[in-house]
């Protein structure tokens, strides 16, 4: 059982090391491959949010070396699973097919694709005969996350693994799914099933933030407005969250749960935050200032509010967090920003830019010392039609507050639910589309409104010109005259009742009317 404790450890030290969602990241992400399409590995769909996800331990299939080895796997019949002599976590079908999560130790300054491409082969090799490498793919993610696929000759023929790595500072993991070459296509949303279903369960981890995750059991939590997602949350605590619909457009969900005993909260989005727009000369000439919200219609109301990154979101939302929890002496330790939350983009007129970080810090709560952490990513996104009207949105809120010996147990377990969390795909393609014909109508309400703000500075410009040149014509004792036939301006000597405009072409006065067929009428220019 040494033995079995050590391999565990490695992995979990490589899997905190990597971010306990980075596999499910990857998954839903995919992978960046110029000119070839990636392994399908990386973008097997999830399973569809509306079919929960079994928890109860009487549903796990795992074999009595995973059970005593300290961790559960969901099996099909028939698959053993056991632990390597390198560490490895090992489980495999009577057919050929394969599961692997191995930890990653002494990768030095690499990122995982350059580990990869160097090591990879060496590092299936442990588990396959003659292998080779097919393809390399960075991920999305960043430097810290590639794929890979491999040809091996399996017992019953040429085999085909697909390869995620994940590397930390030199640290990572490695989860591997191979199967036989002709029927790996069809077998692979099943085995990347069996991937997602590795648990620690504590009984040889050691570690007390990960003894805690793994002895909390959790239930899966359903959206109850529209069933647009789920997540796992802690069993036995008080949840309350969903999907808040405020337009069609403007959806904000969020879990927020406490503990039995009190001391714990967790808090997933905040309905509290929408859509925010920067402060604009446009709203300006409209009386909008910072702080109040614009309705650019069809239910949305955006908050006039300047961009603010990841790191100062945070920041802020401390104090929030700390009102909503009733904590008091919030002190904060530490503000640190988050490249893996972090990424630009530009997509045709389109440029979003999303800076992610995080916040430490310690409080008071019901006389007891406490600490918290507020992690978010904000996305700035702009238009080149309409660089001054910039909206910006809040693409991740996740914090908690905890009493300070629970510190690293409670972080742990609030990865844990960011990585379980799954959107029913049957949802998002209908508010995708909702959201495609609400914005086409918003596209050219937004430019008749751009328009019509244009008119009203331009006529307001033409009336503050006017008004300076009838004070100057005050002071010249002079009035402006127009011709009603040509549309020429003229000038006249003020303080006469009537204006005329001679066959010459020249503008004089009178006191009293003159009717006369040679003689045009001028009007006056207010």
């Amino acid at each position: 059982m040494i033995q079995v404790s050590i391999a565990c450890a490695a992995i979990l030290a490589g899997t905190q090391a990597a971010g306990q969602q980075s596999l499910d990241q990857i998954l839903k992400n995919g992978v960046v491959v110029p000119g070839k399409k990636p392994p399908a590995t990386a973008t097997t769909p999830k399973q569809p949010a509306n079919q929960p996800r079994s928890t109860t331990p009487a549903a796990r299939t795992g074999t009595p070396a995973a059970a005593s080895a300290g961790f559960h796997m969901d099996l099909p019949p028939g698959w053993r699973a056991q632990v390597a002599q390198n560490g490895a976590v090992m489980a495999a079908g009577q057919d050929g097919s394969a599961v692997v999560i191995a930890p990653v130790l002494g990768a030095g300054g690499a990122d995982a694709g350059t580990w990869l491409q160097g090591s990879g082969a060496a590092a299936v090799g442990q588990y396959f005969q003659s292998v080779a490498m097919t393809g390399i793919y960075q991920s999305r993610m960043g430097p810290s996350a590639a794929l890979a696929s491999f040809d091996y000759a399996g017992p019953s023929g040429a085999g085909t693994a697909n390869v995620l790595c994940f590397l930390n500072e030199g640290v990572g993991t490695l989860y591997l799914i191979a199967g036989p070459k002709a029927a790996f296509p069809q077998q692979r949303s099943g085995l990347v099933r069996i991937l997602r279903s590795f648990s620690f369960t504590g009984e040889q981890t050691g570690g007390e933030a990960a003894q805690a995750v793994s002895h909390t059991t959790f239930t899966r939590f359903r959206d109850p407005s529209e069933g647009a997602f789920t997540i796992d949350v802690p069993a036995g605590w008080k949840v309350e969250g969903g999907l808040v619909r405020k337009s069609t457009l403007d959806v904000r969900p969020f879990v927020w749960m406490n503990s039995p005993d009190g001391s714990t909260a967790i808090h997933l989005r905040d309905p509290s935050f929408g859509t925010f727009i920067i402060p604009s000369q446009m709203l300006a000439m409209a009386h909008l200032q910072e702080g109040m919200t614009y309705t650019p219609g069809y239910g949305n109301i955006w908050v006039i509010a300047r961009y603010l990154p990841g790191p100062q979101f945070a920041q802020q939302y401390a104090a929030k967090l700390a009102a909503d929890t009733q904590t008091s002496d919030v002190q904060i330790k530490s503000v640190n920003p988050r490249q893996d939350l972090s990424k630009s983009q530009t997509t045709g007129i389109v440029q979003e830019q999303t800076i992610g970080g995080e916040v430490e810090f310690t409080c008071t709560r019901n006389g007891q010392e406490c600490a918290g952490k507020v992690v978010a990513s904000t996305r700035l996104h702009v238009t080149s039609t309409m660089p001054d009207s910039a909206l910006w949105f809040i693409d991740l809120l996740a914090s908690f507050v905890t009493v300070r010996e629970r510190y690293g147990a409670t972080d742990q377990m609030l990865q844990h639910m960011i990585a379980s969390t799954e959107w029913n795909p049957q949802w998002e393609a209908m508010q995708s589309q909702t959201a495609y014909k609400t914005g086409q109508i918003a596209r050219d309400a937004s430019q008749y409104t751009a328009q019509v703000f244009d008119e009203v500075h331009a006529n307001r410009e033409r009336s503050e010109e006017r008004i300076h040149q009838n004070r100057i014509d005050t002071i010249r004792g002079v009035v402006r005259l127009k011709d009603p036939n040509t549309g020429e301006e003229l000038e006249g000597v003020a303080g006469r009742n009537y204006y005329y405009r001679a066959p010459g072409g020249r503008a004089f006065g009178a006191d009293r009317e003159i009717r006369s067929p040679d003689l045009t009428e001028l009007e006056q220019i207010r």
